[in-house]
């Protein structure tokens, strides 16, 4: 699957085409998806794949807000969100701007993948993953706490049966090291396409590859399983240059909105 015009639609199905919902319903507010897990932090409720006609934009942003009714959520912006203005109308209902990222693809498998030595990294079960929630919670950051990030890792990592698409964590150690110091994930969307995503590196640990080394692994463990192509939305300013000087390719850039969150100070 090569043609660009798939990719930005994979992409811009971001993050509801790489996420089991687990029993959680949509919010059921027309024109837009969205989840509510109520976990207070953005990333665990999700709004987006917005296609709202002009004059329905305004009722689905204030049924959005009433659903979550100070909840903190995210709502995803992605390259064909209906209408083209809709970031503009999210900042006027009080909104705040959230990151940037680029929607990357990486097809050029005669690269070679050079990841540092002195990181090991191997897929990990949900029970794994958990059992290092507090420090994994504070490598993603953002708010993200240890009960947080644990029930993510139960819901997207349970087997799905065939019922949707299949997910492999993986942990990164440095050497010498007994705590992990980073996870990601890669997520099936189709059996030639597959998604790298949740990656997060502790701290300490930060400007000393261990992203390279997370995004390496789960590039050749993905190769290995047949994928024709590798997806990725990755922060604008932080991984995204990363992914790019491993090979990934532009595609497309998304933006995030936050709501309920506490206003960022000016200046």
């Amino acid at each position: 699957m090569t043609d660009p015009s798939r990719l930005v639609a994979w992409l811009d199905a971001l993050p509801f085409a790489a996420m089991s919902t687990c029993g959680v319903p949509d919010v059921g507010v027309p024109g837009v998806r969205g989840v509510k897990s109520g976990v207070p932090v953005p990333q665990a409720n999700l709004v987006g794949r917005a296609r709202l006609a002009r004059a329905d934009v305004e009722p689905a942003i204030r049924a959005v807000q009433q659903v979550f009714d100070g909840l903190p959520y995210t709502w995803v912006v992605g390259p064909l969100s209906q209408p083209p203005d809709l970031g503009d109308r999210l900042l006027l209902h009080g909104l705040q701007l959230g990151e940037s990222l680029e929607g990357l693809a990486y097809r050029d498998w005669d690269r070679p993948l050079m990841r540092p030595s002195t990181v090991r990294v191997r897929s990990a079960s949900a029970d794994e993953l958990t059992a290092h929630a507090a420090p994994l919670a504070a490598a993603y950051g953002m708010g993200m706490t240890a009960d947080a990030l644990a029930s993510s890792m139960r819901g997207v990592l349970a087997p799905t049966g065939g019922a949707g698409p299949a997910t492999v964590g993986y942990l990164a150690w440095e050497a010498g090291s007994e705590e992990p110091v980073g996870w990601g994930t890669l997520t099936w969307l189709q059996t030639d396409t597959a998604l790298l995503n949740g990656s997060a590196t502790v701290p300490a640990a930060r400007g000393r590859g261990v992203y390279r080394a997370l995004t390496a692994a789960r590039l050749e463990d993905a190769h290995h399983a047949g994928a024709a192509v590798v997806l990725v939305s990755a922060v604008a300013d932080t991984s995204a240059p990363i992914c790019r000087r491993l090979g990934f390719q532009p595609v497309c850039h998304l933006q995030h909105y936050l709501g309920n969150v506490a206003a960022r100070p000016v200046g």
